[in-house]
């Protein structure tokens, strides 16, 4: 391993970026850091149930490691101590209608895309729903990223969300779990600071939450010359307007053409037939290119 990567995989100076983030002077509420944790999307979710009134709106826990990360459907997610962005937000958007709270996740991967194409320079693009993928000079799309979300309820308050957010910054091959994974440092053959990464990270997912929110959770608003969140995610998913497969829960499948997305960011899949079925991320296990590849 050379020295850039041993010195990028140094903690994060959470102080610095506290005094920048969070209120008065940024857009959090709270950031705690953390060595080391089981998983901060369930840690951030009970901290929200068993403490409600100290883990407000935009609060942020961010780990140097996991050692039980999971993605969807419980996959396993496990990177070298620094090597990743590992992060949770914990979100209380009370006046939004929860059947529109799937935007959220999609929110994170946009953000995360905005941040690797501003400071990686890296085509980064949105796998429905919720990976961010990068185009190397071949065509070939590889994981870089995975989002997941987690609903929080409990009686006599409004639901909430914890999106977690796992990005690949320092790992070099060997250390990835699939051919089809990629991390900053093998895609554009350098690594880069944490710290900015993070700080990049926040500025760009809070703009694009506080824009949903003003919108009253209608992806398809637009705010003067701003456009629409379903536009800018659409802009940037690789899924639409290709041929896809989705594997659905009991082992059936639905082929057809991703068209576009509907107003709870289902992903609209248009048959030979015309008929036009919207599927959710909790009804699809796997989706890939009618052909078979990954994105």
């Amino acid at each position: 391993m050379n020295d850039v990567v041993i010195r990028s995989r140094l903690p994060l100076e959470v102080q610095g970026l506290s005094s920048r983030l969070v209120s008065p002077r940024g857009p959090l509420q709270r950031l705690d850091w953390l060595a080391e944790t089981a998983s901060t999307n369930p840690l951030l979710a009970q901290y929200a149930l068993d403490e409600s009134a100290s883990w407000p709106d935009l609060s942020l826990v961010t780990a140097e490691v996991q050692t039980q990360g999971r993605g969807r459907l419980d996959r396993g997610w496990q990177v070298p101590t620094g090597a990743a962005l590992t992060l949770s937000v914990l979100l209380r958007p009370a006046e939004l209608p929860i059947e529109r709270f799937g935007w959220l996740s999609m929110l994170s991967a946009l953000a995360v895309c905005q941040m690797l194409q501003q400071r990686a320079g890296l085509q980064a693009r949105i796998k429905w729903p919720n990976d961010v993928v990068v185009i190397d000079n071949e065509g070939i799309a590889k994981k870089i990223c995975g989002v997941l979300a987690q609903l929080v309820s409990a009686p006599g308050q409004p639901p909430a969300v914890v999106v977690g957010t796992g990005v690949n910054i320092s790992q070099q091959a060997e250390e990835l779990p699939t051919e089809t994974s990629t991390s900053v440092f093998c895609s554009a053959g350098s690594t880069l600071d944490r710290n900015i990464l993070i700080e990049e990270y926040v500025n760009s997912f809070t703009r694009l939450y506080q824009q949903f929110r003003e919108a009253a959770g209608d992806p398809q608003r637009s705010s003067g010359e701003d456009e629409s969140i379903l536009h800018k995610i659409s802009a940037l998913m690789i899924s639409l307007n290709q041929q896809v497969r989705a594997e659905l829960p009991g082992g059936k499948f639905l082929t057809g053409t991703a068209t576009g997305l509907d107003l709870s960011g289902a992903l609209l899949i248009t048959d030979v037939r015309g008929t036009t079925t919207a599927v959710s991320a909790a009804d699809v296990v796997h989706l890939r290119r009618a052909q078979g590849s990954y994105a």
